[in-house]
């Protein structure tokens, strides 16, 4: 998240904000600190609906039926919304303010500072696991009646996904992304390089299609691009993505082993059926990978790795820098 210049401090409720963080397409962004406790503050991120969502009735039933939902959730790997209602008529959101930066930025800077045209693997496969304990959690969520809520995450994506200086990876979540009945079928929500086939097509959706998306971002970190090959718009991409038409991941990075490379065409095959059935198989499938190709990694290694990256941010928050461990998974190969 970038900081946007010119932003003078304001009362918000009960919350002071401090910067304008971002625009989405649905709030604004802003760092904040929650006063509501005399002497005690904390830092929360505070997403301020546009006013002509909040005139929207459809809108503002889905966003309060979502937000009840989502402050029940409590899980690690997951941006924990602690708060929502409405200020002088806006809605709003206060979330878990997360230390760190998005995958995206940390991807960027990987390559910026330090070279790196893909991520270590162990630190990819890492961060994928992470991300899968999220989204089963996600995924296995049931009502009060005990049926499943149905939520399928539709975008797992490097902008969604959050690493504090801790290392810690989660995901970036708000209920809406759910299948709602207020809206109109056949309308394609998100970012379309993440979309799967069933996706691309308008047709159903299910867990493995968080799987699919899961695939282009472990792609993503492993490479240094996206598997569409020479297609530059987004009708080549899902074009792409339709057809099945996808690079070997072995054309990008020479490196990666038979394995590696076996579970992410499992992850980013056409057919649902052929992809693992759920997030938490897709995690064991991981994590046996980790235990026999990478049994040597550090425990904190992602920890390390920000703090290789980041070293701006440990100053700022004053903690104690990281000493790299001997053999340490870098590389600018």
């Amino acid at each position: 998240m970038l900081d946007m210049p010119d932003f003078q401090t304001t009362r918000f409720g009960r919350y002071e904000l401090l910067k304008r963080l971002n625009v989405g397409e649905l709030s604004l962004g802003f760092q904040a600190r929650d006063t509501a406790a005399f002497g005690v503050t904390q830092d929360v991120f505070i997403k301020r609906v546009y006013d002509y969502n909040a005139q929207d009735p459809t809108f503002v039933e889905m966003f309060l039926e979502a937000a009840h939902i989502a402050v029940s959730f409590s899980h690690d790997n997951l941006v924990r919304v602690l708060d929502f209602g409405r200020v002088a008529g806006e809605y709003f959101l206060a979330l878990e303010w997360v230390d760190g930066h998005s995958l995206c930025h940390v991807l960027h800077q990987a390559r910026r500072a330090r070279g790196l045209k893909w991520l270590p693997a162990p630190i990819a496969v890492g961060i994928a696991i992470e991300i899968c304990r999220g989204l089963h959690y996600l995924h296995t969520r049931l009502d009060a009646r005990g049926a499943p809520l149905g939520f399928v995450r539709r975008n797992v994506y490097r902008g969604g996904v959050l690493m504090s200086f801790e290392g810690e990876v989660k995901i970036a979540y708000f209920g809406m992304d759910r299948e709602w009945p207020q809206l109109a079928t056949g309308v394609m929500r998100g970012k379309p390089v993440y979309f799967s086939p069933e996706q691309a097509r308008g047709h159903e959706m299910d867990a493995r299609s968080d799987i699919y998306a899961l695939g282009v971002l472990l792609y993503q970190m492993l490479c240094g691009g996206l598997p569409f090959g020479d297609a530059d718009s987004d009708f080549g991409r899902i074009s792409s993505i339709v057809e099945g038409r996808l690079v070997s991941a072995r054309e990008f990075n020479p490196s990666l082993d038979v394995a590696l490379l076996a579970i992410l065409q499992r992850m980013l095959a056409r057919s649902r059926d052929d992809r693992y059935p759920t997030a938490e198989a897709l995690q064991q499938a991981l994590s046996d990978w980790m235990s026999t190709q990478a049994p040597m990694s550090p425990a904190d290694m992602r920890k390390q790795f920000m703090g290789e990256l980041f070293p701006q941010g440990l100053d700022t928050h004053e903690r104690v820098p990281v000493l790299p461990v001997p053999g340490f998974p870098f590389t600018r190969d």
